[in-house]
């Protein structure tokens, strides 16, 4: 294993936006530039987009969270995390962990009683990493979706 980093977390900024869409195609989505910089101008209270960053202040991975409105199915306030990707080069080092524990603090702030994600059932490796950090898998499902 290579040796943890000295990694920052912080919102990101519109600067960050072109190093966002290059982690994104690692996990093999393809966003346009100008919706990247547009979810980044609409973070606020119940949306954010965190940063990794190191000594250097190089941008090594991202985070997506926002608020779930507690409905039928659930009672609970809740955050729920989109989107997590750390550079190919730098897993396994610390800012994949320091991000999700930043979107937790992110989600007690705002009175989140429970914190949830999706995860590619391909990506069995972010699954043990999920599992790692104390996050219990409650169900699997398939997706379904129609181009209108």
């Amino acid at each position: 294993m290579s040796r943890a980093l000295n990694t920052n977390i912080r919102a990101a900024r519109l600067g960050d936006a072109p190093r966002l869409v290059e982690l994104l195609q690692q996990l093999g989505y393809v966003v346009a530039l100008s919706h990247v910089e547009r979810s980044i101008a609409a973070t606020g209270n119940d949306y954010g987009i965190l940063v990794a960053i190191d000594e250097d202040i190089s941008v090594l991975g991202m985070l997506e969270v926002r608020l779930s409105v507690a409905g039928v199915t659930t009672a609970e306030r809740g955050g729920f995390i989109s989107a997590v990707v750390v550079d190919g080069a730098d897993r396994s080092r610390g800012a994949g962990e320091a991000l999700v524990r930043a979107a937790e603090e992110w989600a007690r702030e705002r009175g989140c009683a429970i914190l949830e994600l999706r995860t590619n059932v391909v990506r069995a490796r972010a699954h043990a990493f999920y599992e790692r950090l104390g996050y219990a898998r409650k169900k699997s499902q398939h997706l379904y979706a129609r181009v209108l």
